[in-house]
């Protein structure tokens, strides 16, 4: 029997961080979109059914547009949809699972949805799930210790596989750093040594962003739709996992990506135009001629010559209206070379030569940093109204 394993969608992010507010509402109907695409690859590979291990939304108080357009998508699936809630839409009262505008749309809408409220086994024609969803309430027990209980597998059915559903960080596993501050909470720890491993067949885990194999059963299947720049090697995000269980046989695992959206770090140290010319080649390679699909964010640092300098500032403007986003942190200096020199010290005004030859001293031998960085854009706004006039 096959299933597909998906999490963390996190639908109505709200991406804060990103500036352009038409760029946002693309990152938000990206994510919804991505959910088609899941119901696709269901298709494709004929599963019995998909499984959403916590975060459908990213909060408790997604809007009712949201709301609509995610219970519409999951409808288009067809096929049944298994969802447990997570650390950002935890089910109990009040929440987001029990409010009545939900309840129309999920049910108008998306028939095939089922939402697990309850720590309690799920028996199916083909399989038997085990929910450990994340329920508010002070004081919680780990969600996933109810199945410590050797009692709870004597009465299943012996021929099914069994199929544990949960949605945090193990203790074996707590969550990486973030260096971009990104991460808007840490999540909650949850213990796997709770599970007999003999008794279940697969643990569907949510939470990590990024997929990743942590238990002989267990893994993270990671976002449908990377939503943060890399944090390192081995962060993978953008996949569901096509999942083949049999009662008593050690699972198999696929791994499919359906993401749109691309985030890229680069980090650069450049000290000639020609390196320049190589970063470009990169992020071509990095992007693949698409547009309003990728993010970068590059940290560059070096010299270049004036002319170099006035092309990567053409650049910026053609990456930022070409991509969701460009996050910027440059630290260039002008190192002029001959071709500079002539362009400016041997106009034939005068004053251009003059103004061009005291700004090359202030940058070379000025003994104040912000008088330096003065001087260089000041430089440069020269080179740039002496080159446009010499082209007309």
């Amino acid at each position: 029997m096959k299933f597909i394993h998906t999490a963390d969608w996190q639908i109505g992010k709200p991406f804060v961080r990103i500036e352009d507010e038409k760029n946002r509402a693309l990152l938000q109907q990206q994510r919804i979109d991505t959910v088609k695409k899941i119901g696709e690859v269901a298709r494709d590979q004929d599963a019995a059914f998909v499984v959403v291990a916590g975060d459908l939304f990213d909060s408790n108080t997604p809007d009712k547009a949201t709301v609509s357009g995610l219970c519409s998508a999951v409808g288009e699936m067809e096929i049944p949809v298994y969802v447990i809630p997570g650390n950002h839409d935890t089910g109990g009262p009040g929440t987001i699972y029990e409010q009545d505008f939900f309840l129309q749309e999920a049910g108008d809408l998306a028939p095939n949805m089922h939402v697990l409220l309850e720590s309690r086994p799920i028996e199916l024609e083909t399989a038997i799930l085990l929910p450990c969803p994340c329920i508010y309430k002070i004081g919680r027990d780990d969600p996933v210790k109810w199945l410590a209980n050797n009692e709870i597998y004597e009465t299943l059915p012996q021929g099914l596989p069994r199929i544990v559903i949960a949605h945090g960080s193990v203790m074996s596993f707590s969550g990486d750093s973030f260096p971009d501050g990104e991460d808007d909470d840490f999540s909650d720890v949850i213990n796997l040594d709770f599970i007999p491993s003999e008794q279940v067949d697969y643990i569907a885990l949510g939470d990590w962003h990024g997929t990743r194999q942590v238990h002989e059963k267990g893994w993270y299947s990671g976002t449908h739709e990377q939503d943060r720049y890399p944090r390192g090697e081995g962060y993978d995000a953008g996949n569901v996992l096509v999942v083949h269980v049999k009662r008593a046989v050690d699972p198999r695992v696929e791994k499919v990506h359906v993401g749109q959206n691309r985030w890229h770090s680069l980090e650069k140290n450049i000290h000639s135009d020609q390196q320049l010319h190589h970063l470009v080649d990169e992020i071509k390679g990095l992007t693949e001629g698409r547009v309003k699909r990728d993010l970068l964010r590059l940290a560059i640092k070096g010299s270049l010559s004036m002319k170099g300098l006035d092309r990567f500032n053409g650049l910026v403007e053609t990456w930022k209206a070409r991509f969701l986003e460009l996050r910027l942190e440059k630290d260039l200096k002008i190192a002029p070379d001959d071709e500079d020199l002539q362009e400016l010290l041997t106009r034939s005004d005068p004053m251009i030569s003059a103004v061009a030859g005291r700004l090359f001293e202030l940058i070379d031998q000025g003994s104040d940093e912000r008088e330096q960085k003065v001087a260089t854009l000041a430089l440069m706004e020269l080179y740039s109204a002496v080159a446009g006039g010499s082209k007309e």
